[in-house]
């Protein structure tokens, strides 16, 4: 079995360090809806690639309070993969969390990954909301896709109006051409009827003279 330690002391892709996270976050979530929690967060004592990813678990008195940890202690590990994984992994589980907020706009300044999800870190380790990071991501996602609803509908709106102004100038123009025609169908007819007169006229006159 691969630890997170052992799989980063090979692997530098910060890219994969979203994905990486949100899975063992939804096992730990499966894990706390159990009523169960984690001893120990770290790198050393954390799996991939299992079913279990974690390798101890127990029933916790004073559970939330021991709940509320493990998702400290999550994303202290989270936090400690970006701001190290370039320089050579370290782990920041145990790390004082008084450390993380005292220098928290260090830290965000320090790693400008495009996946490094700010607003995550600060609701939990600054406004102390027990939120896990795939439950973030899930609502992240179901929030762009209806936002992408939105601009879609906005665009056929757009569409239908630009659609119904055309048609209109074509109705329009259908209807000039109509009248045009109508104009042209009553006037014919007299013109010759005009035409014919004259000549007979002419005719009657020559004979006439004649």
């Amino acid at each position: 079995m691969e630890t997170l330690r052992t799989y980063f002391s090979y692997e530098n892709d910060i890219d994969n360090v979203s994905e990486l996270f949100e899975n063992l976050s939804r096992q730990l979530k499966v894990i706390h809806a159990n009523n169960m929690v984690v001893p120990n967060i770290n790198s050393d004592e954390t799996y991939l690639g299992e079913s279990m990813a974690f390798r101890t678990v127990k029933a916790g008195e004073d559970f939330q309070a021991k709940k509320r940890q493990n998702i400290i202690s999550f994303s202290k590990l989270m936090i400690g993969t970006y701001l190290s994984l370039k320089s050579g992994f370290k782990d920041f589980s145990n790390v004082d969390d008084s450390w993380f907020l005292d220098n928290f706009d260090t830290i965000f300044q320090t790693i400008n990954e495009e996946n490094f999800d700010k607003d995550y870190f600060y609701s939990v380790l600054k406004e102390g909301k027990d939120y896990y990071y795939s439950d973030y991501l899930d609502r992240k996602r179901q929030s762009e896709s209806l936002e992408g609803k939105s601009n879609i509908q906005g665009y056929r709106k757009v569409l239908r109006t630009a659609g119904s102004e055309l048609y209109q100038e074509l109705d329009d123009e259908i209807e000039i051409k109509e009248k045009n025609a109508n104009i042209k169908i009553t006037f014919n007819p007299l013109l010759i009827g005009i035409s014919l007169a004259i000549i007979t006229i002419l005719l009657i006159m020559l004979a006439l003279v004649n």
